[in-house]
């Protein structure tokens, strides 16, 4: 005799915020400020533009733009005859990218599960919202950096222009966010500042706000002029302890384009296509229904192993995105309203002494390994060095036939490969062409010369 039959099952509980953190949201500061700045009565977006967007599906958007006049003379002397001033005019085309997601729910799959279909609903939209929202506040990043000015007309002599990013030192890092407005104001723009920040930026506004009326120190003025947005897509880069943009109010903004049905609202009797604003994001996008039916015997194993012809929901959401920013007829030489900024860490300051090869690893003279002494960037600003930069490199007399050179993914070693070695000879080097490499502390690669063929002309070795 026993009561083993009759045994109780596992004793199950619902709590629905037992796996809350699984699929959590992050901080989205790119996407709100580029939606925030389309709807600007100062910005670059007008209603015209929005309108001709939604529906400009299969034709290229274009708007007219006049070049600035770097040729404007003033005459001291009054004449006869007025000369011409012609402006130059062109079309400006913008370029939209696609988002495009959706899943399926299967009601009758879930009567014999846990997780019942609103559940799954919902963490279907948010995972999906949360990718969404992080692909498109990369993006928006992405913009910002592109567009970044390359002109400073004055950094108050206290800081660096490092690759088009003004980098200020750890010591002035509670200096560099109220000097944003004088070396903006000096490339004459005067608007409203936005400043979208990374977790660096956030931990320098937290340390400045300690400072505040009826402290020994009133450092308020700081940060109280400007509108602040964070992401966590801002990268720093090596040896950087925070980094932000500066965005001239009314300078930024996103257009929004449909496909034809969406646009057109079809519904017929299984498929309905509209336009919704979608949670999370606030965005309105394209959303595509119908229903279907789908063997799901296999999909679940046992579970749904008798579910051979089930009623299947299909839910598709898609738009493109077109991420603006204000014209610039002549980025090399005429300054932008966007500008980049980084600040130093203790020991990026500390750091003056230049990066060199450590070693060499090479076994034949097809191939070698250059390892350095520390982590290389290709820039001042800190951006580590990835990729390949076979292109970017010279051998002596072009000797041999140069075939790939990849970073590793610390950026501490380029691997070096030759389809063919004809023609190199002992002490020929393969050096950088052309470019330049830092560590992290903007200190200048030693040598440009990587290596050479050594004495026996069998590998590769370090240069003495």
């Amino acid at each position: 005799m026993s009561l083993v039959l009759t045994r109780m099952q596992n004793m199950r509980a619902n709590s629905a915020n037992l796996d809350k953190y699984e699929t959590r949201p992050s901080r989205y500061g790119a996407l709100d400020l580029f939606m925030q700045q389309s709807q600007s009565q100062n910005g670059i977006i007008s209603p015209e533009l929005i309108d001709k967007a939604q529906k400009s599906i299969g034709r290229v958007l274009e708007s007219p733009v006049i070049d600035y006049d770097s040729g404007v003379t003033i005459s001291n002397t009054r004449s006869i005859t007025i000369p011409d001033a012609l402006n130059t005019s062109r079309m400006i085309q913008y370029t939209f990218v696609t988002y495009s997601w959706g899943f399926t729910v299967v009601p009758s799959n879930h009567m014999n599960n846990e997780i019942d279909v609103q559940r799954e609903f919902d963490n279907q939209m948010k995972k999906h919202l949360y990718k969404f929202a992080e692909m498109v506040d990369e993006q928006c990043v992405a913009a910002l950096n592109a567009a970044k000015s390359k002109v400073y007309n004055d950094l108050l002599s206290l800081y660096t222009n490092y690759a088009d990013t003004v980098t200020a030192k750890y010591s002035q890092k509670e200096e560099i966010l109220g000097d944003l407005e004088p070396i903006m104001n000096a490339n004459d723009f005067y608007e409203p500042m936005h400043v979208l920040g990374n977790t660096g930026v956030r931990s320098l506004l937290n340390k400045l706000s300690e400072y505040g009326l009826y402290n020994e120190k009133d450092k308020q003025y700081q940060y109280q002029d400007k509108v602040w947005h964070f992401t966590n897509r801002v990268i720093n880069g090596a040896g950087k302890y925070a980094t932000g943009y500066v965005i001239q109010d009314g300078a930024i903004g996103m257009l929004l384009r449909y496909e034809r049905e969406a646009f057109l609202r079809r519904k017929t009797f299984n498929h309905e296509w509209d336009i919704v604003t979608l949670p999370v994001v606030n965005m309105p996008v394209g959303s595509y229904y119908y229903g279907g039916v789908s063997d799901e015997s296999a999909t679940y194993g046992a579970a749904t192993a008798d579910n051979t012809r089930a009623w299947k929901e299909h839910y598709g959401f898609s738009v493109d995105i077109s991420f603006v920013t204000s014209y610039n007829s002549d980025p090399d030489n005429l300054e932008s309203p966007i500008a980049k900024i980084a600040v130093n860490t203790a020991a990026t300051d500390a750091d003056v002494t230049a990066p060199t090869v450590d070693s060499i690893t090479s076994a034949a003279k097809t191939l070698l390994t250059v390892n350095f002494d520390d982590v290389m960037c290709s820039d001042e600003a800190g951006t580590i060095a990835t990729g390949d930069i076979v292109d970017d490199l010279a051998v002596t007399g072009d000797h041999g036939t140069l075939l790939s050179a990849v970073w590793n993914a610390t950026g501490t070693a380029i691997v070096i490969t030759f389809s063919s070695d004809v023609g190199l000879v002992a002490t020929d080097k393969v050096s950088l062409d052309g470019v330049f490499l830092y560590d992290a502390n903007a200190n200048k690669l030693a040598s440009q010369d990587l290596a050479q063929v050594n004495a026996g002309a069998t590998a590769w070795e370090a240069i003495p």
